[in-house]
């Protein structure tokens, strides 16, 4: 053992294994370590050159002579460490000295510049930044990026690749879906096996769970949406209720606002289709264009056309111009065109 002193104290000392210790005596390392101690951590690295080796900075935790980390005080204790090319970072809590440390590694840079914390480091090409994001990644998922608290977290299959999800708790269940986009707090939080769904804004396609090809785009677009091929655009956009939906389109704030089983609708402007749940082949265009009805076959066509329909006995209706048909109520394949055309019939069917 040397000793380098100053003024009558002990300020290095090298022991017999070549470990150095500065401001005080160092530890017991492990065969295997070299180490430059400082008063309560230091730079610990392996005493061989070669693949697969490390080279460490530690606070209060040592490698003992069982290979294993150890406390050196009574504190918390963590560590930096460069590893097979990898970058991690460890911390552990308080604990007794000479007691055996539990580290957790909370941030890790892979070789391939993935980023994970809580070495959420599975797969190829994904990028994972959060608590517990993409927590149970299959070992051959990729191209996955997963941004935001327990993003992704449930446990995936091989399958589960080309998604991205940022916002907590955005696509929380997956498991085997691929191609999804999901961006904003609460967005397809139930998709587990559907693939190639969007959903952007706070709680968009939130109930979508293993259908496919939907696009929401506000919050709560396509909220309880559970049919697939659906186009809802702008605040509460389809929101609905839970139902087969299917292949329609809302375009402006509150379109088909209502929505459940109808499919093929088409709904353009503020307001459109709002009320609409169950009717089938219907377009509507305009502010509150065929904004109470329910039947199906019906074109509205303007500003407050066919506004006024509140049962589902308008089927075959045509109605285009603004508050066209207006006032109908439950009359039937009317065709109305022209401003405020028609727009006393209430209960007529047939009128032209």
């Amino acid at each position: 053992v040397q000793k380098y002193y100053t003024a009558g104290v002990a300020r290095m000392v090298i022991d017999a294994a070549g470990n150095v210790g500065v401001g005080c005596v160092p530890e017991t390392y492990h065969s295997s370590v070299y180490a430059l101690q400082l008063k309560n951590g230091g730079l610990l690295t392996e005493n061989s050159v070669g693949a697969s080796k490390s080279i460490t900075l530690a606070y209060n935790q040592y490698v003992d002579s069982g290979n294993a980390w150890t406390y050196i005080n009574a504190d918390e204790a963590s560590y930096y460490q460069q590893y097979n090319g990898d970058h991690y970072f460890a911390t552990a809590p308080a604990g007794s000295a000479d007691g055996d440390v539990t580290n957790t590694v909370n941030f890790k840079i892979d070789a391939n510049s993935r980023i994970s914390l809580s070495n959420n480091d599975a797969g190829d090409r994904n990028t994972v930044f959060g608590y517990n994001a993409g927590l149970s990644m299959h070992a051959s998922s990729t191209d996955n990026t997963f941004i935001g608290h327990r993003v992704s977290d449930a446990t995936m299959t091989a399958t589960a690749d080309y998604n991205t999800a940022v916002g907590g708790e955005s696509m929380s269940a997956l498991t085997s879906g691929n191609g999804n986009t999901a961006v904003g707090y609460g967005s397809m939080t139930s998709n587990s096996q559907g693939n190639n769904n969007t959903g952007i804004g706070v709680n968009s396609l939130t109930n979508v769970s293993t259908t496919h090809n939907n696009t929401a785009l506000g919050l709560n677009a396509g909220n309880y949406t559970q049919g697939a091929d659906n186009t809802y655009v702008g605040y509460y956009a389809g929101k609905g209720t839970a139902g087969a939906d299917a292949n329609n389109v809302g375009v402006g704030s509150n379109a088909l606002l209502a929505i459940t089983d109808g499919t093929h609708n088409v709904a353009v402007g503020y307001y459109s289709g709002v009320n609409l749940t169950t009717g089938d082949d219907n377009v509507m265009l305009g502010k509150s264009a065929g904004n109470a009805f329910n039947s199906s076959n019906v074109v509205a066509v303007g500003s407050n056309a066919l506004a006024a329909i509140t049962s589902a006995d308008a089927d075959g209706t045509v109605a285009i111009g603004k508050s066209a048909l207006s006032a109908n109520t439950e009359g039937q394949y009317n065709t109305s065109i022209g401003y405020l055309s028609l727009n006393a019939n209430q209960t007529g069917d047939g009128c032209t």
